[in-house]
């Protein structure tokens, strides 16, 4: 049965995945290269936090990503363990 907290809850991850469409469609439309990356939420808390990232070298967080599996995070994140 549903529940008025599923509803927020299917509300909010649907919220989130059209957000990041929208910025990912921003980023391709400006022809700038970019990644989303695993990030920590912090005191905002959550279950889920990613960060658009440009491809750049200038910066204050380092990216360690995995060219097997894709998986890509803000270096200060620890790593899940690859397939």
């Amino acid at each position: 049965m549903r529940t008025p907290l599923t509803w927020i809850r299917e509300g909010l991850d649907r919220s989130f995945a059209d957000q990041r469409e929208a910025y990912q469609r921003i980023f391709t439309r400006c022809g700038i290269q970019f990644s989303i990356v695993e990030a920590s939420s912090g005191a905002m808390g959550g279950s889920e936090s990613k960060r658009i990232r440009r491809e750049d070298h200038a910066g204050e967080d380092l990216i360690a990503s995995c060219a097997n599996c894709g998986y890509a995070a803000i270096s200060r994140r620890p790593p899940p363990v690859c397939p």
